[in-house]
């Protein structure tokens, strides 16, 4: 473009300056141009250059206008490339200010597990292992007094919808004793319960739009040991005032894990039929890469000829029973 403006202004002034210097004589014209009325004649006879220097004219002034419309494009796109680039920023931003929380509250509730501290038996339990011993105690004492499940003829009626009262009454039974157990033997650790609360909220209410969230509560999730999921559960199963709380985990997906978070199924069942929310899912449970019905059959096979007989001849170990395996035990009481 900036070429023909600078095309345009040389023939411009080209034209001007012969018509200048043909006007004062100093270039050949064809009859006399010394009069007044010779003269009129002779710059009419330039009509035509005048037009040619309109259009040069006019050409310039629309080069001048393409100028600044490609101007004013280019002004626009270094804008939108601006604006691009400062809402990365402030992507960039709110996720730094979002996992920079994130955790930090994590580690506050780690530190609110460690720090949980009971004394049962004279004997003093810190962190994991007070949670572990609590899960244990709640569990021996329902299998001791037999109330971890509910015979089925009982149960499959209540949850067809057509039991009886006697059934419901023995239901409501099985309920009040297993809450009373679980009250008394799994205590309420308030400052765990809090921070966690503040954590799972966070997860929940303040993640970014453009984050991936599933990401983030699978991190959270990996952070929680199955202790840890015991020990809610059973805290969520029997107070009614952690609503807040059981909506957060529902939603943070903190249940559904390879390992679910109830002790006995009967638990499962209460927690829907109280609190209208499913816990476990079966598609995430841990599946060895055969069948246990393959597997019984192989150890039942191993106890009778020809395998038992290829066992003995190769000194090879016959089946056990998993409590009697040689293994580590475990640091939790």
């Amino acid at each position: 473009m900036k070429w023909l403006m600078g095309t345009a202004a040389v023939v411009a002034s080209i034209v001007l300056i012969a018509y200048v210097r043909t006007w004062n004589g100093e270039l050949p014209y064809p009859g006399s141009v010394s009069t007044l009325e010779h003269q009129g004649q002779f710059g009419d006879s330039f009509g035509a250059f005048n037009a040619l220097v309109s259009a040069f004219g006019f050409l310039g002034l629309l080069l001048t206008l393409g100028m600044q419309q490609w101007q004013i494009s280019q002004q626009s796109k270094d804008l939108k490339r601006q604006a691009d680039r400062d809402q990365e920023n402030r992507r960039r931003d709110e996720m730094a200010q979002y996992e920079g929380l994130l955790f930090r509250l994590m580690e506050f509730y780690r530190d609110s597990v460690d720090e949980v501290f009971i004394v049962r038996g004279g004997k003093e339990y810190a962190g994991l292992n007070a949670l572990a011993l609590c899960i244990r105690h709640m569990q021996e004492e329902l299998r001791q007094r037999k109330l971890h499940f509910v015979p089925e003829e009982i149960l499959s009626p209540i949850r067809a919808g057509h039991g009886t009262a006697d059934q419901e009454l023995v239901l409501d039974y099985f309920i009040v004793e297993n809450f009373r157990v679980v009250q008394y033997t799994v205590t309420y650790q308030r400052r765990v319960l809090t921070t966690l609360a503040a954590l799972l909220k966070h997860l929940e209410h303040r993640c970014p739009s453009h984050a991936d969230i599933d990401t983030y509560r699978a991190l959270v999730s990996s952070q929680i040991t199955h202790v840890e999921v015991q020990y809610l559960f059973a805290i969520l199963l029997i107070y009614a005032n952690e609503s807040e709380l059981r909506d957060l985990v529902e939603s943070s997906r903190l249940f559904v894990k390879d390992s679910a978070p109830y002790n006995f199924k009967l638990h499962q069942y209460l927690y829907l039929r109280l609190w209208g929310k499913a816990v476990g899912d079966p598609s995430k449970a841990r599946r060895l890469a055969f069948s246990s019905k393959a597997a019984a059959k192989v150890r039942d096979a191993a106890m009778r000829p020809p395998l038992a007989d290829l066992l003995s001849r190769y000194r090879i170990a016959e089946p056990v029973r998993p409590e009697k395996m040689r293994v580590h035990k475990s640091n939790e009481p």
